[in-house]
């Protein structure tokens, strides 16, 4: 589920946390959708405690495109800092990246791993009956290696690069 989910626009993030007056960098998961029963059933499937609140989007929810999702409900679930996700955090955000996210090349896609992926970034396909699952925040290589892990397991997908006017650029997504 975990996976799934930072396939998806979930992410880990780190801040700094007072443990017997030392300070220490800690994981935590957050994440974020239009459907609150999804999002709580994320918060009661994973082992973190979380914090669960909404709010109406304005500017702050994706600032870019809050054209197209203004006014939306939106749920949000952080966890607290937990020492679990460290290690996480790291295969995801390594240092030779700078941090950025990253799709970890032990990765194993099991079919959980693909619904929730799934659930937080695909859709129907407009093209033919097929679907499309958007990956805006890899990398061409990173596209290409979820395409053969998904080949592996027998879904052909093709890795097409989609125009984003709003952020002017182009990102790949699975089709």
């Amino acid at each position: 589920v975990l996976n799934g989910c930072l396939l998806s626009d979930s992410s880990l993030r780190r801040q700094n946390r007072t443990e017997r007056n030392n300070i220490k960098e800690t994981a935590h998961f957050i994440s974020a959708g239009i459907s609150e029963e999804y999002i709580k059933f994320i918060k009661n499937e994973l082992p973190f405690k979380f914090s669960f609140y909404t709010h109406k989007s304005k500017t702050s929810f994706i600032k870019k495109r809050q054209q197209t999702i203004t006014g939306k409900e939106a749920y949000f679930i952080r966890s607290n800092c937990d020492k679990t996700l460290d290690s996480l955090y790291d295969k995801w955000y390594p240092i030779y990246n700078d941090r950025k996210k990253l799709v970890p090349r032990d990765l194993v896609l099991t079919p959980t791993t693909v619904l929730h992926w799934y659930i937080g970034d695909g859709q129907k396909s407009t093209m033919k009956s097929g679907i499309r699952i958007h990956t805006n925040s890899f990398s061409v290589e990173d596209v290409e290696f979820l395409q053969e892990l998904l080949k592996k397991e027998g879904l052909i997908f093709n890795v097409y690069l989609k125009y984003d006017k709003i952020y002017d650029k182009y990102y790949p997504i699975l089709t």
